[in-house]
This record gives C-alpha cells, structure tokens and sequence, in this order.
C-alpha cells in the first residue's frame, strides 16, 4: 500500500464470519477513508441490505456458517 487515503468515505459491506480476518480488513479499509460496515452471517447481512443505503461494494466470504456466500451473492444481486 502506498498510504494514499480515499477521501470519499465509500461504504463497504463486509461479510465475513472469521473474526480476525474481519478486524484485519476493517482496519485497513477504514485506514484507506471507507465506512465500512461488518456482518457475520447471511441473515444479518440480507437485513443489513434491506434497510441500509446500497453499499458501494461488498467483501464476500464464501464460507459463512449459515449458508454458503455464493447464495448471499444471489440475492445481493437481485435487490435494487
């Protein structure tokens, strides 16, 4: 990384289970100016989607306890 900071405060869904790997990518979106906002499961993340703004991107694990990422990718394309 060069250090280079976004200014515009993008927001990131970040859908990751494994907590360390969650902090990690956090800390170094948030270093780089985005907002970024976590979730840990499917369910909370079709939630998220239905009552937040469109994220501007989301970081998908594919491996999440209650279903399988690729699933929640569906969805997240079908909604507007």
């Amino acid at each position: 990384m060069t250090g280079r900071t976004n200014a515009s405060g993008q927001i990131i869904l970040l859908v990751e289970d494994q907590e360390d790997t969650a902090c990690l990518l956090e800390f170094v979106l948030q270093k780089n100016g985005y907002r970024v906002i976590h979730s840990n499961t499917d369910e909370h993340a079709r939630n998220l989607v239905t009552t937040m703004t469109p994220p501007d991107a989301v970081l998908l694990d594919v491996l999440l306890p209650d279903t399988s990422g690729l699933d929640l990718l569906v969805y997240l394309r079908e909604q507007e």
